[in-house]
C-alpha cells in the first residue's frame, strides 16, 4: 500500500510500477537475501532507479499532472532545481516509501489497536482524515532514529554553541517525545494539534518529501480505519519495530 501511494505521488505510470517497486524493495533491503540476493543486485537496483528518474521526468514533462514529479520538472524548467536533482529526489522519495511509511504504518497500527478510543475516533472520520493524524502517526512512530547534518553558520541553541562546519546529530525521538511540548508524549492522540514533528532532515527536497510522506500516511490511515484485530501479542513499546501483528481488513460494523 505505501508503494502504491508512492506511485501516485510520483506520477509513475501503472505499467512501470511493478519494476519500479521491485527496484525499491531491493534498494531498501540490502541485507535481506530473500529480496536482494547479492551486492551486485543492490547496485543494479540503485542504478535502475537513477536511470528511470529522467525517463519519468520526461513522461511528466509531456503529460504533467498533480504529482510531485510534475512539480519537480516544473522547478527544473524554471532553473530552481538541476537535472541531477531529479535523480536525487526520486531516490529520496523511494527510500521514504520503503522505510518511513512502512514503519509509520506498522507502529501507528499498533498504537491504534492498543487504544480503541483513538481507533473509534479515526473510523468516524474515515472519509476525511484530518492532516493532523498523519503528523501524529509520524511523531509516535518516529521512523528514523537520527540523521546527521553540517552546520552552515554559527548559532547558539539552548545554550549550546554550534560552530559553522560542526557535525550535528538530530535525535528525532528527543523532539517527538518532549514532555515540554506534548501533554502525554507516549500516547497516540489522533485529534492532536498541528505541530511540527521531527521525522527527516531539513534538506532542499523537504517540501516534496514531506508532502509525499503525509500523502502516504493519510492513505495508510484510511486502511487502518478498516483493520480489525484478531490477536495482538502483548509487547513493550521499546521493541515495536520487531512485533508481528495479525490483522484482517473488514468493515467497522462487522
Amino acid at each position: 500500500m505505501p508503494m502504491e501511494a508512492l506511485g501516485d505521488v510520483l506520477g509513475i505510470p501503472p505499467e512501470d510500477r511493478p519494476k519500479f517497486f521491485h527496484w525499491v524493495d531491493q534498494f531498501a533491503s540490502p541485507y535481506d537475501t530473500r529480496v536482494t540476493a547479492s551486492f551486485e543486485d543492490l547496485l543494479g537496483a540503485i542504478m535502475a532507479i537513477l536511470e528511470y528518474a529522467p525517463q519519468l521526468a520526461e513522461i511528466r514533462r509531456q503529460d504533467p499532472g498533480d504529482d510531485v514529479m510534475s512539480k519537480i520538472v516544473q522547478a527544473v524548467d524554471e532553473d530552481r532545481l538541476s537535472e541531477d536533482e531529479i535523480q536525487g529526489n526520486v531516490a529520496l522519495l523511494a527510500s521514504g516509501a520503503a522505510e518511513s511509511t512502512r514503519t509509520t504504518l506498522g507502529h501507528g497500527m499498533h498504537e491504534l489497536m492498543r487504544d480503541p478510543e483513538q481507533m473509534a475516533w479515526l473510523r468516524e472520520r474515515a472519509d476525511d482524515i484530518p492532516a493532523t493524524v498523519a503528523q501524529e502517526l509520524v511523531r509516535i512512530a518516529c521512523p528514523f532514529t537520527h540523521l546527521s547534518r553540517t552546520a552552515t553558520k554559527e548559532v547558539e541553541l539552548h545554550g549550546q554553541e554550534i560552530r559553522e562546519g560542526d557535525k550535528i546529530a538530530m535525535l528525532f525521538a528527543a523532539g517527538n517525545f518532549d514532555n515540554e511540548v506534548f501533554d502525554d508524549p507516549r500516547r497516540l492522540t489522533c485529534p492532536g494539534t498541528r505541530i511540527r514533528t521531527s521525522a527527516s532532515g531539513a534538506v532542499r527536497t523537504r517540501a516534496s518529501a514531506s508532502t509525499s510522506r503525509r500523502s502516504r500516511s493519510r492513505s495508510c490511515s484510511r486502511s487502518c480505519c478498516n483493520a480489525r484485530v484478531r490477536s495482538a501479542p502483548p509487547v513493550r513499546s521499546a521493541i515495536r519495530a520487531t512485533i508481528t501483528l495479525v490483522v484482517c481488513t473488514s468493515s467497522p460494523s462487522r
